[in-house]
């Protein structure tokens, strides 16, 4: 139990990094939530990416409450990163929160 969720254990092993992953199939994400997590980590090494689309994909349900992820990569052999949820909140997030802070705007990159 993570939070009060029972969790599901997901393994995953690439040259660079071992990650086990604990999973909720209590709690839905709506899929655009899924569109944005994958493309913000399609760029990195490892297995968070590959846990991602498997439940993008809906072959892994839920939302992720821990993963424990070591890495293998040269200058970072045995680094060990660790996320836990400690709550969960179900409620309306207001629009605003995603909003840019006053003073931001957006440029070209050309």
């Amino acid at each position: 139990m993570i939070a009060g969720y029972s969790t599901e254990r997901y393994s995953i092993k690439t040259p660079m990094i071992q990650t086990e992953s604990w999973v909720t199939p209590d709690l839905e994400l709506p899929p655009g939530y899924y569109d944005m997590v994958t493309a913000s980590v399609a760029s990195q090494v490892g297995g968070m990416g590959q846990l991602f689309k498997a439940m993008k994909t809906n072959e892994i349900k839920g939302y992720l409450l821990k993963s424990v992820g070591t890495s293998s990569m040269p200058m970072m052999n045995g680094v060990t990163h660790t996320n836990v949820a400690t709550s969960v909140e179900k409620k309306q997030i207001p629009l605003s929160t995603f909003e840019p802070p006053a003073g931001y705007r957006k440029v070209s990159a050309n």
